[in-house]
């Protein structure tokens, strides 16, 4: 589709190089052609839109999000790169927006020659920008969020059924809540895959950890591996009390009109999200002890 889609723009894509009015009118329907390629991937593939509620109708303003009764701390992420932000709350949590912004270009002589591949390269390049970051500010703002209480660990240098049993245990204990994902290292995800039958019965290894390349689930919770996630440490989540995350302004697509000047077309790309742990509680980590 995103090929079809983008065959379909040639047209605008040979003719942007003008640098005339012309030229900025299909760089205009250029961008406005991608732009629906970049948040179908996004949505998609960022990790932040799996394991956090996702609001895309947040409203004007700064959204606000009803969390259990009385009094209790929660974390929001004020900008990309920032510490979580710690406050505390009653009934509600208010969470501001921050901006993901990249952008990606080429020479005009791509465009004059039509070389469509030049743009696709830059276009998957601009597409995983904005899934990196929402994924860095997702991991930042869950490590940020764990309190010393929410941590468990026992004296196994591997991922081991009975540390994450134990984790799993200790989320699954408290009233309310119940383990939904599992979020580890994707080498660390490897000891899971040398669980043996004295561990783990071939109805749930054959169901579960054989799923999806390789992990899938396990007692009922799905497993997300990602490389960011440390590699002594992995998170249980009850993925439906822990995150919000309301999309203010989804990926918009706009060209940099100083660029033509310097015989390149380029284009910016920018969203404004937010992003918030509402339920601290809703978390559990587990280290794995080192040497």
């Amino acid at each position: 589709m995103d090929d079809l889609i983008l065959n379909e723009a040639m047209e605008f894509f040979k003719a942007s190089a003008a640098n005339d009015d012309i030229g900025a009118e299909n760089r205009m329907a250029f961008a406005a052609a991608v732009k629906p390629i970049i948040n179908e991937f996004v949505a998609e593939k960022s990790l932040a839109r799996r394991i956090f509620f996702v609001d895309t109708n947040p409203g004007n303003g700064t959204a606000s999000y009803s969390v259990d009764s009385g009094a209790r701390e929660a974390f929001y992420l004020p900008r990309i790169g920032a510490v979580p932000t710690r406050v505390a709350v009653e009934g509600e949590i208010f969470v501001p927006g921050f901006d993901i912004a990249d952008m990606a270009g080429w020479h005009i002589s791509h465009a004059k020659m039509g070389r469509l591949g030049t743009a696709k390269l830059e276009l998957t390049k601009l597409k995983n920008a904005f899934v990196r970051k929402e994924n860095e500010a997702a991991i930042a703002l869950i490590n940020g969020a764990v309190i010393p209480a929410n941590t468990v660990s026992n004296t196994d240098m591997s991922l081991t059924k009975a540390l994450l049993n134990l984790a799993v245990a200790e989320l699954d204990g408290r009233e309310g809540y119940n383990a939904k994902v599992i979020l580890v290292n994707s080498k660390r995800a490897a000891d899971m895959r040398l669980w043996g039958a004295n561990e783990i019965d071939p109805k749930t290894m054959r169901e579960g950890l054989e799923k999806a390349g390789g992990l899938g689930s396990i007692w009922g919770i799905d497993i997300i591996q990602h490389p960011r996630i440390g590699l002594n440490e992995f998170f249980v989540i009850d993925t439906d009390r822990a995150g919000i995350m309301p999309i203010y302004e989804d990926v918009q697509i706009q060209e940099n009109p100083g660029a033509i000047k310097q015989l390149r077309v380029e284009y910016i790309g920018w969203e404004i999200i937010g992003m918030a742990i509402a339920d601290p509680l809703a978390i559990v980590k587990g280290t794995i002890a080192t040497l």
